[in-house]
């Protein structure tokens, strides 16, 4: 008899990640990335997947579908196209058992229960495996916005261990809290632009070029525009300054927020970069002042200075995630099964 299979997908802005697996293998099966604007629907975009991996619906039993978005409804509109995915129209059309939502970064929070199979490499003090931490640990990282959720390990009331739970967050739209000067006359400029500066209008591929605007503005050159790309590549090449400036303040400022998550989750079994510009930084955050800031919590340094912050540098991780999330919802169904309807008596 053949293990279940399940339809795990990845949808972001820009991509859509798409894989298969199954209840006990920790293996993404036929993994395929397509591009969101190439398909006018996602039902569109996964006949295509199936099409290519050559699985039919019939062989899968449930999906696992993670979402850069906040997950409260059975049909999910996506902000930055104009793909929604129905719960309840994926189960008829594709005749699936159940159809999960997950925000995208609570599966890479999953993803951290396989760090066996998953790829990360440290950036700061040695993280050794989710299995030897009894601590909390987090994953936080930019892309189209800021993302932040934690793995966290429940004990009784006798501190018995009771398993991990994740914990999503919206922690990325809590208000930008400047540390220097410099910081403060960013706020400033940003206040020009919006009501309210968030965290997330500095550390995203928005703020970036938010950054490189003020940088240039500042430097008497006048509002300049750049992709994040383009700040990106501007600074890897050391041809443009304002580049350089925009991603040194950029991953001060990640550096800075990363710590603060740590202590408001307390996660200091180890913090976890993700997201889809952190990875391609690397090099540059062993040159900036990311840890000096990460660590920069008065009383509270030299528990940052003891906390593990590691990279995660795995394309499929959000999949891994997803496979986690939903292997561990069945096995809680199945274990503890719904109690039948009372019968109401007159």
């Amino acid at each position: 008899m053949t293990r279940p299979q399940f339809l795990l997908v990845d949808v972001g802005g820009t991509f859509c990640r798409f894989g298969v697996g199954d209840s006990h293998d920790p293996a993404i099966l036929s993994h395929h990335v397509l591009r969101v604007q190439d398909y006018a629907t996602f039902e569109d975009a996964l006949d295509h997947y199936l099409s290519l991996s050559h699985h039919r619906p019939v062989d899968l039993r449930a999906a696992s579908i993670a979402i850069a978005a906040p997950v409260d409804a059975d049909v999910m509109r996506l902000m930055n196209s104009s793909w929604q995915i129905s719960r309840q129209s994926l189960m008829r059309r594709y005749q699936l058992e159940q159809v999960e939502f997950i925000n995208d970064f609570e599966a890479l929070a999953w993803s951290l229960k396989s760090l066996d199979t998953l790829t990360w490499q440290s950036l700061f003090n040695q993280f050794e495996s989710v299995d030897a931490i009894e601590k909390n640990i987090l994953v936080v990282g930019p892309g189209t916005g800021l993302g932040v959720a934690a793995l966290m390990n429940a004990r009784g009331p006798m501190g018995q261990p009771l398993g991990s739970v994740v914990c999503a967050s919206e922690a990325g739209h809590a208000s930008y809290a400047p540390i220097d000067d410099v910081d403060i006359e960013l706020l400033q400029y940003a206040r020009r632009q919006y009501a309210r500066v968030s965290v997330e209008r500095v550390l995203s591929g928005a703020g970036l070029t938010l950054l490189y605007e003020f940088f240039a503005v500042r430097a008497g050159q006048g509002r300049l525009i750049k992709t994040p790309a383009e700040v990106v590549e501007g600074a890897e090449t050391g041809a443009d300054p304002f580049a350089i400036q925009a991603i040194q303040k950029f991953l001060e400022n990640l550096g800075s927020f990363a710590g603060d998550c740590a202590l408001h989750f307390g996660a200091f079994g180890g913090v976890f970069l993700g997201g889809g510009i952190a990875p391609r930084l690397q090099r540059a955050i062993e040159k900036s002042q990311f840890i000096e800031r990460f660590c920069a919590k008065g009383r509270l340094a030299p528990i940052l200075e003891q906390t593990p912050v590691s990279m995660i540098t795995d394309e499929h991780a959000a999949l891994r995630g997803a496979l986690m999330s939903l292997r561990s919802k069945l096995s809680q169904e199945n274990r503890v099964p719904l109690p039948s309807p009372r019968r109401m008596t007159g």
